[in-house]
């Protein structure tokens, strides 16, 4: 799989022989599935086997090899043949050379079975409860255990496992303790990872009432004020922020109008494959991966021309089925982060401030949506809630409605 990335026969026969071969020959495979341009191909390939020169040079195994290795390899044989200072994209080709090949190194050894400790393993349990039993996400689980650890590792010790005996009045201090460095809404997380934990413990049938009762209650005022959400001059500022003559300009819109008329969460919108946009119904099917549940929507006509101007003239070829892929190599579906990013830069192009996140979108679609005579069970359905509660929060942002139930001071009334 070398031949097709480069055509030099002494680099194919230097590849070919070289310590790191097998490894090279799976890296170029998966530099031309990933859709890198032939150049970066070369370098990487280049580099590559520099790397397992230099490694064979000192006596190292690929075993062995560890990322310190990187940086000597770029300090004793990089810098040396360079002229000029340190370019930060050569060390940039070297860790990124490395990590692939360190990465194919770890899938092709023998998988050994990783030694937990008995907090691991605890932690690993209440995991699996709240994935299967409570029906959590992946994400939402691994925050909770990020969370538990370290006050799990700080009041158990030994090979006891007695969470029961540890005291009220530690899980007050440690929770005071952290909210001397964290911020409130990070202390508020801490204990709802807390009671979640106390709670799974008692559900087993160990007698943990008292912890549970000790972990403090942080205040959370959500029904304080109205949430922010783009009026109609904002909004239009907001579609007209992006470049719509470029692939990545007709992706980042197309995300956009979805968000903005469908309220789809970011994580909906980087899950979003082609199955599910039927083109002859009319028919948009959310994957919901925060409530496990699809649910259907129909394919309105902006959104509609975006997804399809995106996927006819700026979506790159591929094999995958997500709709929205990277436009850099290595060609794989955007991220919450690859969604959020773009979203955010619009804001700031467009000059709307107190604007950040993708979810002032989706207010402000249930925002137009109540404004315009539709109760609270239509946009709990709307933007796919299980409970009324959260979707009645929504409703808050029609001020001309909270006026209206507003009473006057008691000065006015005299």
């Amino acid at each position: 799989m070398i031949a097709p990335v480069t055509s030099s026969p002494p680099i194919l026969d230097r590849l070919r022989s070289c310590l790191l071969a097998p490894q090279i020959a799976i890296l170029a495979q998966r530099l031309l599935a990933g859709g890198y341009s032939r150049r970066c191909m070369e370098r990487y390939l280049r580099t590559a086997g520099y790397f397992s020169a230099w490694l064979e040079a000192r006596g190292i195994s690929p075993t062995h090899m560890r990322p310190s290795n990187l940086h000597d390899f770029h300090r004793t044989f990089i810098l040396p043949r360079k002229c000029g200072p340190m370019s930060k994209s050569e060390w940039i080709t070297v860790r990124a050379v490395g990590h692939h090949l360190m990465h194919i190194l770890r899938e092709s050894q023998e998988p050994k079975a990783m030694c937990r400790d008995r907090i691991q393993r605890a932690l690993d349990e209440f995991r699996d409860f709240l994935q299967e039993a409570r029906g959590l996400r992946a994400n939402t689980t691994q925050r909770y255990c990020r969370y538990l650890d370290p006050f799990l590792r700080e009041h158990l010790s030994g090979s006891a496992f007695w969470p029961e005996r540890i005291a009220p009045q530690a899980i007050r201090d440690f929770a005071i303790g952290y909210s001397r460095t964290h911020r409130p809404d990070c202390l508020r997380q801490l204990n709802t990872a807390l009671r979640a934990y106390y709670r799974f413990l008692i559900f087993k049938g160990r007698r943990t009432e008292r912890q549970l009762a000790a972990v403090p209650c942080i205040p959370s005022w959500r029904t304080s004020a109205p949430p922010r959400v783009l009026d109609t001059q904002e909004r239009r500022r907001f579609l007209h922020a992006f470049d719509r003559s470029s692939p990545r300009g007709k992706r980042d819109y197309a995300m956009a109008v979805c968000m903005l008329e469908l309220g789809l969460r970011c994580d909906d919108v980087a899950a979003l494959e082609l199955a599910h946009i039927d083109w002859h119904r009319g028919v948009l099917t959310v994957p919901n991966r925060k409530q496990r549940r699809p649910y259907p929507l129909p394919l309105t006509v902006a959104v509609g021309q975006a997804l399809a101007e995106y996927i006819r003239d700026g979506r790159p070829s591929s094999a995958l089925s997500h709709v929205f892929l990277c436009h850099s190599a290595p060609r794989k579906p955007l991220s919450r982060g690859g969604v959020c990013w773009p979203i955010n830069r619009a804001f700031l192009r467009a000059g709307i401030a107190g604007a950040s996140g993708t979810h002032i979108l989706r207010r402000s679609i249930a925002s137009r949506i109540h404004a315009g005579g539709a109760g609270v069970k239509e946009i709990a359905d709307f933007l796919g809630h299980a409970s009324l509660e959260t979707a009645g929060l929504y409703a808050r942002t029609d001020e001309r409605l909270l006026r209206a139930f507003a009473l006057p001071w008691p000065e006015d009334a005299r």
